[in-house]
């Protein structure tokens, strides 16, 4: 009788692990606006409300997780038939709360993401960020380091209330074998 309590334990602490490791499988973030936290005059977008992203069929999407479920980035790689960003695709979206994007309309951004190099993956050589109001999608790109900071990015005023922040890594290279991206940490918009 103790051998066939001691094997039910173990599978029940197998069990246990596993749906322990599945974390975002089991609960997956779906996509909503976010509201994001303001910071003097900064808005702060953390892991957790890119968590909730909207998807794009040119990307592989994963959100990094702490043991129990803490999102702590959004990894977005570019699939290799798609590469470069183009003005009428969105790229993987945060999308913001109706209020937000009207606090944001007509006015210029600068817009600062934390990323990191991607891990087990091939880091894009660039990330281009756009403000998307509805209208053709303005790309700004930037080049990424092979280590972890802030890209910083100027964008125009919008025609518009802003509905989601676009996100679009990319390599401009020949070699089409691999997909290329970046993992993204946090995001800080100022409305000049």
């Amino acid at each position: 009788m103790k051998v066939v309590l001691f094997y039910l334990a173990i599978a029940v602490a197998a069990a246990a692990m596993i749906l322990l490791s599945m974390g975002q499988a089991l609960t997956p973030a779906l996509p909503a606006p976010q509201a994001g936290v303001l910071h003097e005059s900064d808005l702060h977008f953390d892991a957790k409300a890119l968590a909730h992203f909207a998807p794009s069929p040119a990307h592989y999407t994963y959100v990094n997780q702490e043991w129990l479920a803490a999102p702590t980035g959004l990894q977005v790689a570019t699939k290799r038939t798609w590469r470069m960003p183009r003005p009428d695709a969105t790229g993987v979206q945060l999308t913001l709360a109706p209020e937000v994007g009207a606090r944001l309309a007509r006015k210029p951004l600068h817009i600062s993401i934390g990323v990191l190099p991607m891990k087990g993956g091939t880091t894009a050589r660039e990330l281009a960020v756009s403000a998307e109001d509805g209208g053709p999608v303005r790309w700004v790109r930037r080049p990424v380091t092979t280590e972890s900071g802030k890209l910083e990015f100027d964008l125009p005023a919008s025609a518009g209330p802003v509905r989601a922040i676009g996100f679009w890594p990319f390599s401009d290279t020949k070699d089409w074998w691999f997909d290329f991206g970046v993992e993204i940490t946090g995001v800080d918009i100022t409305a000049g």
